[in-house]
């Protein structure tokens, strides 16, 4: 009896809640350009206001993109945007140095009640320990720079070369136990060098591709994937190039693929199966990369590692310095670069054309080893002239553009003679 009121109030109801939803959905192409764009005849009403919002709204920020070019390279003097610096990084304080610090205030609760120049001993033994502990030059720990000093102070620093090496007694200075021997990898007769801690064998770029090899070991394209059934590998790419007078010079690249032991595969001939299938991977991935590579023979090994030294004729005699090395009238220094594997990968190439290109008048280096974990990497940059002004004015300016590369650069004063071998082809070197 009392039906046809009720559906009447029902039908009213939802004709309310229906235009209470309606609502919204007329209003949500307000929001966007796209969902004005794909309205419905229903709401063509609202799509003038909806263009309207999205012609007002502000041009979202895309990030810079940066370019890698393989000729143009930016000015050194240019300064990137202000947001692609970032500050540099605070290094913590070691639990070890803060033990020292409380023996050196120990020590110096020792002199309570002492003689006067027992007092003066002591304190200054607290001191020295605790200046050892804290303080910092040039981001280097005191305690560092000292035990660096003593082992340079104590180790032979001149070593003279004999005028007719054929660059095995190089070698021998840079990897001691390292043997160049020779080995079938991959299929095809390869030069391994064998060293207590590692098998290596050297590739370099066959065609015009000496930019694509380094740019696809920088973008992590070559990077070694872990794996714990087969030993420890990694990569060694070195680029060189040397002085250079009215503009960028393309350098010249070196990879060296490495498979170092451990306490499972000791012996060189289950080595060469691991350094055999790297080796096979590698030249799988720049194969496809368009980049074609060829293992060094024995000869070509020995004679990179004395050019890429600076060592020849006239330059025989090395001698390692606090400050530098120098290889007869010419002067290296070493320096580590640090932020180089946090950047993005489409960025690396670029800041390491930078870093060669902003000081055109003295020959620089740049070795990058990589293995499978990107925080082991190790980067270090090497410069050389027959001046030691010129590599102190280098190095100076160097210092001023790496932050706008988003890098460090830390000198590796009284370890150059291990700089020299880390810059070179001849696998992991330890700083």
């Amino acid at each position: 009896m009392n039906s046809e009121p009720a559906k009447t109030a029902v039908a009213e109801a939802a004709g309310r809640s229906t235009a209470t939803g309606a609502a919204p959905q007329a209003r949500r192409p307000l929001a966007t350009v796209s969902a004005a764009a794909t309205a419905t005849a229903s709401v063509s009403a609202a799509r003038p206001a909806a263009e309207s919002q999205a012609t007002s709204m502000p041009a979202l920020r895309r990030p810079p993109v940066v370019v890698a070019a393989a000729q143009a390279i930016p000015a050194a003097d240019a300064q990137p945007p202000a947001e692609t610096t970032q500050p540099e990084r605070v290094t913590p304080v070691p639990l070890l140095r803060m033990v020292m610090g409380e023996i050196a205030l120990m020590i110096g609760l020792l002199a309570i009640g002492r003689e006067w120049w027992q007092v003066a001993i002591i304190c200054a033994g607290a001191a020295l320990l605790l200046a050892m502990a804290a303080v910092r030059i040039r981001g280097q720990w005191l305690s560092t720079l000292a035990g660096r000093w003593t082992a340079l102070a104590l180790r032979r620093r001149r070593h003279d070369l004999s005028s007719d090496h054929d660059g095995s007694e190089l070698l021998d200075l840079l990897a001691p136990g390292a043997r160049v021997t020779t080995a079938e990898l991959a299929g095809a007769p390869s030069t391994v060098i064998t060293k207590p801690e590692e098998l290596l064998t050297v590739l370099r770029p066959v065609d015009a591709g000496v930019r694509d090899l380094a740019d696809a070991v920088l973008s992590d394209a070559l990077r070694p994937e872990s794996d714990p059934e087969s030993p420890e590998s990694g990569l060694h790419l070195v680029l060189h190039r040397g002085p250079c007078r009215g503009g960028f010079t393309q350098p010249r690249v070196w990879l060296a693929v490495r498979v170092r032991r451990d306490v499972d595969v000791l012996v060189d001939d289950d080595l060469r199966v691991g350094l055999s299938n790297l080796l096979r991977k590698t030249q799988k991935k720049l194969s496809k990369a368009g980049v074609s590579v060829a293992p060094l023979n024995a000869k070509d090994i020995t004679a990179t590692f004395a050019a890429l030294a600076h060592v020849g004729p006239g330059r025989e005699t090395l001698r390692e310095q606090w400050k530098h090395f120098c290889a007869g009238p010419v002067v290296q220094v070493g320096v580590r670069v640090t932020g180089l594997s946090e950047l993005p990968a489409s960025q690396r190439m670029t800041a390491v054309e930078r870093l060669l290109a902003t000081v055109p008048g003295v020959a620089a280096t740049v070795a990058v080893v990589l293995g499978s974990d990107p925080a082991d990497d190790v980067a270090v940059l090497r410069l050389a002239a027959p001046a030691p002004t010129a590599v102190e004015a280098a190095i100076d300016h160097l210092t001023t553009v790496a932050p706008h590369l988003r890098l460090q650069l830390k000198r590796l004063d009284g370890l150059h003679l291990r700089a020299i071998a880390a810059s070179l082809p001849i696998g992991g070197v330890s700083l």
